[in-house]
């Protein structure tokens, strides 16, 4: 009975060494996929630290933009303010007259004159009407 009983423990002995071995030798898979997957981490790892860099070029350029978008805003509003007073200066010698109707071929001056003598005043120099 006693060899019986060997007999049976040294058969489980057997599978138990036979299932190790399977396992065993299914290890350097598992370690090739692993360096695999290592390698694949590494990239991904480089390729989002290239990315979050470039990301932060971006945003630091925006930043930049914007100050200058700012800048300029400004300029363009000051231009915009001296080119206004600008045409106002130039026309602080003009006299606009409404309610004189216009004709083909008329001499504005010659207008300009009749109206100033109808208001008493004398023009005899074209110059000053121009």
């Amino acid at each position: 009975m006693a060899d019986n009983e060997d007999q049976g423990q040294l058969t489980q002995i057997q599978s138990t060494l036979a299932l190790l071995s399977e396992k065993i030798d299914k290890i350097p898979n598992v370690e090739k996929k692993l360096c695999e997957l290592q390698t694949s981490v590494e990239y991904l790892s480089n390729f989002f630290d290239a990315y979050q860099k470039k990301m932060e070029e971006i945003q630091n350029e925006n930043k930049h933009l914007k100050e200058q978008l700012v800048v300029v805003s400004d300029n363009l509003g000051t231009t915009q303010r001296q080119l206004q007073e600008l045409q106002q200066y130039s026309r602080r010698n003009n006299l606009e007259i409404h309610g004189i109707h216009e004709h083909p071929d008329e001499d504005t001056d010659t207008i300009v004159m009749k109206v100033a003598e109808a208001s008493g005043d004398h023009i005899t120099d074209r110059k000053s009407v121009v």
